[in-house]
Formats: C-alpha cells, structure tokens, sequence
C-alpha cells in the first residue's frame, strides 16, 4: 500500500518505465492495443480483441504477443484502430476477418498489412504510424495523452 508521496512518485516511475520498454519492445514481445472507445466498442473492438487472443493461441504465439483494449485514438471515422508496438504501426477500419492476416502477416512475418494502414486523402499516401497522419500532428494532447497508449 501506498502510504507517502514518495511511495506513489517510486511507483508512477516503475509503471512509466514499464510501459516504455512495452513500447520499446524491450521485453522482445510484440503489443496489439485496440481502441476502446464508444465508437471502435460499437465497431466491435472487443470482439476483434477477443480473436487476436483466439488466433495467437491457435498459432502457437500467444506467449510472443500481448492484447490490451486501450482508451479512444480520437479518429472515430477510421476506426477500430488496431496498434502494433514496438514498430507503432497502426492499423485502422480493422474489422474481425482481418486478426487472423494481421497475425500470419505482421505479428509472425513482420510484414506490414497495406491495405488496412490509413491513406492520405491529399496524397494517396499509406501511412504506417499514428503521428505521421495529418489530423494527429496538429494536436498536443494533454489531459487524454494515456489514450490509444494505456488501458484507462
């Protein structure tokens, strides 16, 4: 139990550095988080969720890959959104007929399923991680900055 302030600064300075290596791939496993909000849980995010577990035990890599449902990434249109860390990835409009070639092709084979990443209108562009879609880097996010990151 948490009795000081130093005792929550110690804590919060393990669960941060905890949550970096996760990010990192420091713990050599590779991290699928879906988005949790209302409009990826309507799109259903956690039955998505529930067949990535599903397929990751029937291919025998349940033990290299973890599934977490995390807060909402904040571009409903495009979701659910499917993360891969620690290459950050993200994967949008996933539906559950995608989990099974997400997991052959990206969690197994390290290969990038382009046809699921966003596309840029302006461009026609394919774009992989999350921060390199325009409608991202105009925002700083302050008091949601956890969500798409940690399970609220």
């Amino acid at each position: 139990m948490i009795k000081t302030v130093e005792q929550l600064n110690e804590k919060i300075a393990a669960c941060s550095q905890a949550l970096g290596d996760k990010i990192k791939g420091a713990d050599s496993k590779r991290h699928i988080v879906l988005c949790g909000g209302t409009g990826c849980l309507s799109n259903h995010s956690k039955e998505i969720a529930e067949k990535f577990c599903e397929v990751l035990e029937a291919k025998g890599v349940a033990d290299k890959a973890t599934v977490n449902q995390v807060g909402c990434f904040g571009f409903c249109s495009q979701g659910p959104f499917v993360k891969i860390y620690p290459e950050d990835t993200l994967y949008r409009l996933v539906k559950i007929e995608d989990v099974e070639e997400i997991v052959e092709k990206d969690i197994i084979g390290g290969e990038i399923v382009e046809r699921l990443l966003y596309e840029d209108p302006a461009t026609g562009e394919k774009v992989t991680k999350q921060d390199d879609i325009n409608f991202y880097k105009k925002q700083r996010r302050v008091a949601l900055h956890g969500c798409g990151v940690i399970n609220p």
